[in-house]
């Protein structure tokens, strides 16, 4: 026998989806901001030109930017490195970046080819799926749908009133 789906079918749907949505979100915020935590503790100035604008290959890294940069004075032995930079490009910063545009990029010491753009760190430049807020809102739309529940249950079963009277 089939049921139809009702409301309270849909909200449990809504509210189990986001759920792990928000919980997912939240998890790629944490390791992105670890990830920094690490080019801000660790992380390397240079100077770097923009050699080229590239599209990305997934949603979380839609934008990437290929930087061409010295790990130190051409004299002393610096070498040139030309990463390409999808982690923690958003869409303002990328559309805000021109080719040979010169920008600061941070690289890690033991692996120059890991750089991020030093403009990321700020968080106005952060793609939200790097931002607590993101997962938080999310889950905030789950415990909405399991309120919405809740209170759909009550009324159907005649206890909608609140002070618990029918």
């Amino acid at each position: 026998m089939k049921t139809k789906p009702n409301l309270s079918t849909g909200l449990l749907a809504l509210q189990l989806s986001a759920t792990i949505a928000g919980l997912g979100l939240l998890l790629l915020a944490y390791l992105g901001q670890t990830t920094l935590g690490q080019f801000r503790q660790r992380g390397v100035l240079a100077n770097a030109n923009v050699i080229a604008k590239l599209p990305g290959s997934s949603q979380i890294s839609p934008y990437c930017v290929k930087v061409g940069f010295f790990t130190g004075s051409v004299l002393a032995g610096g070498e040139l490195f030309m990463p390409t930079i999808c982690d923690f490009v958003s869409g303002s910063l990328w559309n805000s970046l021109n080719k040979e545009d010169k920008v600061e990029a941070l690289y890690l010491p033991d692996d120059p080819d890991k750089a991020i753009l030093k403009a990321s760190l700020d968080p106005a430049n952060l793609a939200p799926v790097h931002k607590y807020e993101t997962g938080l809102l999310v889950l905030i739309v789950a415990a909405m749908a399991a309120a919405a529940r809740f209170w759909l249950a009550r009324i159907r079963h005649g206890r909608g009133c609140a002070d618990g009277q029918k």
